[in-house]
């Protein structure tokens, strides 16, 4: 794990201090004084281009090469998380034009965008579940805000036997020229801005935290029709707020603390750190929706780089986060990096598969023939170990087809502006004053007496005795009330 320190710059007093490549911490009114060294330190004075080039840059030609990485901003708020991320220079626009630039007159090869957002709405109360302390919305970034309402469910996670977990419903947008890549890239960032502003506004439906990924793709296709994918991940966690004894929580920037604020995907972030840092047989990547769309990333498959964020005018605050990430420097895994041997030509994969079914390996038919019915007993010859083998080759080759094709006809249609000019899915409609028909209002009137008597109405009864159960339950309640 590649780990990278970056110092926020302040104007207050300097409780911390950074000679070469250490940080000195001096306990205020105390002589203790400790000291965390690292290998790879930005200071205050240097840029985010100069964070991006130093230490980043080589990401670039990591994915364009077909292997993937992420990048993970983490840190307490209010130290710069966000500007590193998605500021005017920041690592998402750098990364975008990089794997652009070194994609161009490629014609067989395609790059895509998509942008999640993980927001932490406020507690529940459920007569099923209990009592809920905080919960997880997956929302897509690429689509517009919509209407200022309470969350629905959001997206949802889903795991494929062989590709691992992905976002279902999740808009991926193909990008063919730079004014497209930045058009999309301001759009996701408008977005995830207006999520931050209403959490910080607060309110009724306010998030407690928004957590943004922005996500690269690149699809290389060979003569063969074989498709390899590779993907860049840019993540901005929201602020870390650390915890005191007991379980309260002290939190920085303005965020909610304490119990009922918690993060929950803070909170699966940090134990899967604290997990591999031991060395631990289990790994609890299913914690939260956002740490199973990073599972590859915090497995080691990827390489992944954390860029930790220090305040130097606070001392507790910095020093629980200095003390994280030593712990992420002792998390050592080596990346599993695909084969680099070329398939061969489908043509000859058919050829041969023809051959040895006229051989009678597996029967004179071939038409409708896959690996799946070919039944592998105790005793089972090569020929038809091979013929298995490259059936399955060959059904590979025409999925990674398909999903090349799928990707380039939902991104039209996403251009188009199919789906981007209602209200995002993820958002309860609101009813706008009392311009709706006589029947959206009862059906108001009715879903407020349901929540208030705690009552619940399925589909197939008597509206119109459930209407008479309901008028007199309220006026029970109205009398109880001046009783």
């Amino acid at each position: 794990m590649r780990v990278i320190v970056r110092c926020k710059p302040t104007t207050k007093e300097r409780l911390i201090q950074l000679e070469k490549n250490e940080f000195i911490l001096q306990r205020p009114k105390s002589n203790l004084r400790k000291n965390y060294p690292f290998e790879r330190v930005v200071s205050e004075t240097e840029s985010t281009p100069e964070l991006y080039k130093n230490h980043l840059q080589d990401l670039v030609d990591h994915i364009l090469r077909g292997r993937s990485s992420s990048v993970i901003a983490f840190g307490a708020g209010g130290t710069g998380k966000s500007y590193t991320t998605r500021g005017v220079d920041g690592l998402v626009r750098s990364f975008g034009r990089d794997i652009f630039k070194g994609l161009r007159g490629d014609t067989n090869s395609m790059l895509s965008l998509s942008v999640l957002m993980s927001a932490i709405t406020a507690p529940v109360q459920s007569n099923m579940t209990g009592r809920q302390i905080t919960h997880e919305v997956l929302l897509d970034g690429l689509l517009p805000a919509g209407d200022v309402g309470d969350y629905r469910g959001g997206l949802h996670v889903r795991e494929h036997p062989s590709k691992g977990f992905f976002v279902e419903g999740l808009n991926e947008v193909v990008i063919n020229s730079e004014e497209e890549l930045e058009k999309f890239i301001d759009s996701a960032l408008h977005n995830c801005n207006a999520e931050d502003e209403r959490r910080t506004a607060g309110g009724n439906g306010a998030p407690l935290k928004v957590h943004c990924l922005f996500s690269f793709k690149v699809r290389r296709r060979d003569g063969s029709g074989m498709v390899d994918t590779a993907e860049l991940q840019v993540v901005d966690l929201a602020g870390y707020a650390r915890e005191k004894k007991g379980g309260a929580q002290i939190a920085r920037g303005g965020e909610k603390s304490g119990p009922l604020g918690e993060d929950i995907v803070l909170k699966a972030f940090l134990r899967i750190m604290s997990s591999l840092e031991m060395n631990s047989s289990h790994i609890p990547l299913r914690d939260s929706k956002m740490t199973r769309v990073l599972s590859k990333a915090l497995s080691g498959r990827w390489l992944c780089a954390t860029v930790t964020h220090v305040a130097m005018d606070s001392y507790e605050e910095s020093e629980a986060v200095l003390l994280l990430t030593m712990k992420f420097c002792s998390i050592t895994f080596s990346t599993r990096t695909k084969d680099d041997k070329r398939l061969e030509d489908v043509a000859g994969k058919k050829e041969r598969i023809q051959h040895l079914c006229s051989k009678g390996t597996a029967g004179d038919k071939l038409e409708g023939l896959k690996s799946s019915s070919i039944c592998i007993e105790h005793v089972a010859s090569e020929e038809l170990l091979e013929l298995r083998e490259l059936l399955a080759e060959v059904e590979a080759i025409g999925k990674n087809h398909e999903e090349w094709e799928a990707v380039c006809s939902s991104s039209d249609r996403f251009k188009a502006g199919e789906g981007t000019m209602v209200a995002r899915l993820d958002r309860k409609a609101k009813v706008q004053g009392r311009e709706g028909g006589e029947g959206r209002k009862a059906a108001g009137r009715e879903l407020s007496v349901r929540e208030n008597v705690n009552v619940q109405v399925t589909e197939g009864h008597n509206m119109a005795e459930i209407s008479t159960k309901l008028a007199l339950l309220r006026e029970r309640k109205a009398l109880h009330a001046k009783k």
